[in-house]
């Protein structure tokens, strides 16, 4: 809301008071000092904020296995979405393009290592996580798939290829699914999975 938005100019006395109402949601710092800081007359900057963004890619770095205890659904990465668009500080920084590839690739190593651990319904849960962050992400389509054959869901298995292909449909009309989407599709389709 603070950031630079051409299409929302603020003056700049509504942009003191919404610093002064955000410095008082945010509360102190523990070191005492408010967390949003005033360097200059039109200078802000944060102080001892952390973001779920830092927790994640902390937590990513550690190892995915420990991911599938926190919510990554709640990352805000959708754009368009209104709740779901990156703040527009955070938008505006080179590095958030990262934001969205990393959870990504987080969410698919997840539901990988849980399916390989007998967990599919973990691995399941990884893949729809994923596709709260990226709906379009065929990976997650398909970790989905996986996981819901291993669970003898087979109807949970065509519900997945209904909505990738709606999904592929909305990114590309007339579109295709990828290759691997589709041969895994049929492959989980005509075996029968052991009961």
């Amino acid at each position: 809301m603070m950031g630079p938005d051409p299409d929302t100019l603020k003056p700049s006395d509504q942009l003191r008071q919404l610093i002064t109402r955000t410095r008082g949601k945010l509360g102190k710092a523990p070191d005492g000092l408010a967390r949003i800081l005033c360097d200059s007359a039109y200078v802000y900057r944060t102080h001892a904020i952390t973001l779920d963004w830092t927790h994640f890619q902390e937590l990513a770095d550690r190892g995915a296995t420990q991911l599938h205890h926190r919510p990554m659904g709640r990352s805000r990465t959708r754009a368009g979405t209104g709740a779901g668009r990156l703040p527009p500080l955070v938008a505006g920084n080179p590095r958030a393009r990262e934001h969205p590839r990393r959870i990504v690739d987080a969410a698919d190593l997840l539901a990988e290592l849980e399916l390989d651990a007998g967990r599919p319904d973990r691995s399941a849960r990884a893949g729809r996580q994923g596709l709260a962050s990226d709906p379009y992400a065929e990976q997650f389509w398909r970790a989905l798939m996986r996981a819901e054959y291993e669970a003898g869901n087979m109807s949970r298995v065509h519900e997945a290829w209904k909505a990738c292909l709606k999904a592929v449909a909305e990114v590309s009309a007339g579109g295709d699914p990828h290759p691997d989407t589709a041969a895994l599709y049929r492959r989980l389709t005509m075996t029968r999975h052991p009961a």
